[in-house]
């Protein structure tokens, strides 16, 4: 099976100016990763692939009330473009999750854009709780990190909900807090007060989700170009989680039997939120002769999957020497 990641979403989001509040808008800040897209939903009619909230992760949101050595801010913009807003939208639970020890992390929900006063209205759970299965709800699963609204009027919900996380823990970094729960579930939140047309029934509140991609690569291009008495591959990535590296394979025919030239692994240079680029150059090749070739990554497991829908092609030729 052909691994694909969540990069399908995010072309959708930064190529077609979905409108959506998000980075840009109001909020200025320096955003290092995102807009991660919040698509599922446990109500079926809004489960329709549209983005009804985005998160963002700020790397480096330093306050100087906090001595810790590191800190992040995790922006969740709930979509008013989707949902119509009623006079008390907004969030009001949200949970994440950490691949540490969650009692190591300080987590906490700020007042407001411009405020990094902590909201003391806000409760945090960290940990799951498997007897009561609450504040999580049973739609996406317990998540290590969980804030919520501890009002019962719904007051306090946020638009957005800034979520301030600090720690001393060596090398911690966003990909810490990009990890699926049991129920492959990477974020949730709760949104409330809201209106939408899709919906076949009259429902103002609901929980959402962003869903771990099926896959752990997302391959966005491979080509060859002949250069000569050479043939260099090219290769991009969106994403890549747990990825070892790559092969090579090689056929004089595209239905022909495939050989990896590649001696050894080629390392995985690309991370869960950032992908990267690659180069093979294979110089065991004739002039004039056509050669197919096809691509493999190879996950932390071992496990290999071969790119077959991307098998690419090119031919030697003296002329591409001459002319470069």
């Amino acid at each position: 099976m052909i691994k694909r990641f969540i990069y399908s979403i995010f072309s959708v989001l930064l190529v077609s100016g979905f409108a959506y509040a998000g980075k840009g808008t109001i909020y200025n800040y320096n955003y290092d990763y995102g807009p991660f897209c919040i698509t599922e939903s446990n109500e079926t009619c809004l489960g329709n692939g549209s983005c009804f909230a985005s998160v963002y992760i700020v790397e480096h949101y330093p306050i100087s009330s906090r001595d810790q050595q590191y800190q992040f801010l995790v922006i969740v913009d709930p979509n008013t473009s989707i949902l119509q807003p009623g006079s008390n939208y907004g969030i009001q639970r949200f949970g994440l999750n950490y691949t540490g020890n969650p009692s190591d992390v300080t987590v906490s929900v700020l007042k407001g854009v411009g405020d990094n006063t902590v909201d003391t209205k806000w409760k945090l759970k960290i940990q799951y709780d498997p007897t009561t299965e609450e504040p999580y709800g049973r739609s996406f699963g317990p998540f290590g990190v969980f804030v919520y609204d501890d009002s019962t009027t719904g007051n306090n919900r946020k638009k957005p909900l800034l979520l301030h996380i600090a720690t001393n823990v060596p090398g911690v970094d966003v990909y810490d807090f990009y990890t699926p729960n049991e129920d492959q579930y990477i974020f949730a939140c709760h949104i409330a007060d809201f209106y939408a047309e899709s919906c076949r029934s009259n429902i103002s509140s609901a929980l959402f989700a962003m869903k771990t991609p099926p896959t752990l690569i997302e391959l966005v291009s491979f080509n060859a170009r002949s250069h000569g008495t050479s043939i260099t591959l090219y290769w991009s990535t969106a994403s890549e989680i747990d990825n070892a590296g790559f092969n090579i394979y090689r056929a004089e025919s595209r239905d022909g039997e495939y050989s990896k030239i590649n001696e050894a692994l080629i390392p995985a240079q690309g991370a869960a939120l950032v992908g990267a680029d690659y180069t093979f150059i294979d110089t065991d090749v004739q002039l004039w002769k056509k050669y197919f070739y096809i691509l493999e990554d190879v996950d932390t497991t071992g496990a290999q999957t071969a790119h077959i829908d991307k098998i690419i092609s090119a031919k030697p030729r003296l002329i591409d020497f001459i002319a470069e």
